[in-house]
């Protein structure tokens, strides 16, 4: 029997979608069986007494808000999704560091079923009359555009004071939360009848702990705050739930050095999500006229042909000595050939995740 305010799955099949930060990994999960948050919830509400079915494209690599996009936009395959995922992992696992925070076992738990193949993302997601999608996006945009990850923050000054400059900048939350709000008129504009959660950022215990003595980890955290009320305001402007899950911030694993979430913060994570699809969420609002979700079908393809379109943007860049088009317009000039260096070399890191996953999906 389903329980009180779940009433409206009863009797339904319901698909459970999750993407497309690493959050959803559970890389810091050392448990034997490894279940991320999304899978915590699918249990949770499997317990609760709905039917359901769950697509998560969470990945280490494959997690910008554009990339959620093409995914949707080229209508990928379930397998094409997981082998993303292991492919990912694979590659992260190449050095020693990443030895140390990406265990062996961790690709496991995106097993390619037979059917997978056929799974299309898209297509699943208009047919079904009840999807659940639980979106997180935004920090690894904010890490691309500052030039800066939470670790190398920590570990190089330098670095530290470059995302404190970028942080300054009026338009850099407006830029990733335009592209979020695309995310939700394509996840919109393909079922309207979707219910969507849109998860906070959180502030990492380490940070935290650095603020104490620290007015750049303050001012850090400061615009984690402000980014989470945006999104909140887009949420709200949506007509789609805003999960506040700052209170797992606290749960980073290897005493806080690690920014992804122990157990322990996997199973808070997934009882916030729970919670909040019990109450359930608002009506979402119209998708503008403007916005038409466009799918080609072309699966890893597309994916390869967009990765390519960006390392030639910068590629032309570095050439041309012309940053103007490219988010590095408003770096130093001594740092801009250098970190355009660095974006090529992360978009053939894209490029080949792709080509290795179209392989293992032959």
């Amino acid at each position: 029997m389903i329980i009180l305010g779940l009433e409206r799955f009863d009797n339904k099949k319901v698909l459970l979608v999750g993407g497309n930060e690493s959050i959803g990994v559970p890389c810091a999960v050392r448990k034997k069986n490894k279940l991320g948050f999304l899978e915590l919830v699918r249990d949770n509400l499997i317990s609760e007494g709905v039917d359901i079915e769950t697509i998560n494209f969470f990945s280490m690599l494959i997690n910008k808000n554009w990339h959620v996009s093409e995914i949707l936009k080229h209508n990928l395959s379930v397998e094409e999704i997981k082998r993303m995922q292991q492919v990912s992992i694979e590659m992260l696992r190449e050095d020693i560091f990443g030895k140390l925070y990406f265990p062996r076992d961790l690709k496991s738990i995106y097993n390619v079923n037979p059917e997978d193949k056929d799974k299309k993302i898209a297509d699943m997601i208009k047919s079904y009359e009840k999807v659940i999608t639980v979106y997180q996006s935004g920090a690894n945009n904010l890490m691309y555009l500052m030039q800066a990850s939470p670790i190398s923050a920590v570990m190089d000054k330098q670095i530290r004071q470059r995302a404190v400059e970028a942080m300054k900048s009026p338009n850099i939350i407006k830029n990733i939360t335009n592209g979020m709000t695309n995310n939700i008129y394509d996840l919109l504009d393909i079922n309207e009848n979707m219910e969507i959660y849109m998860l906070s950022l959180y502030v990492p215990k380490l940070f935290s702990l650095l603020a104490k003595n620290n007015d750049e980890f303050k001012l850090m955290i400061e615009f984690i705050n402000n980014f989470n009320k945006e999104v909140e305001n887009v949420a709200n402007s949506l007509g789609v739930r805003y999960v506040d899950i700052t209170p797992i911030g606290k749960y980073c694993a290897k005493c806080g050095v690690d920014f992804h979430c122990t157990s322990k913060g996997n199973e808070y994570l997934g009882q916030i999500v729970t919670s909040a699809i019990e109450v359930g969420t608002p009506k979402a609002n119209k998708v503008p006229e403007y916005h038409k979700f466009n799918k080609t079908n072309m699966g890893l393809d597309g994916m390869l042909e967009n990765a390519y379109s960006r390392i030639c943007t910068y590629e032309d860049a570095l050439a041309l000595d012309d940053y103007r088009g490219t988010i590095l317009r408003n770096f130093s000039t001594e740092e801009q050939q250098i970190l355009c260096e660095k974006l090529i070399d992360e978009h053939e890191q894209e490029l080949a995740v792709y080509e290795k996953a179209r392989k293992l999906c032959l």
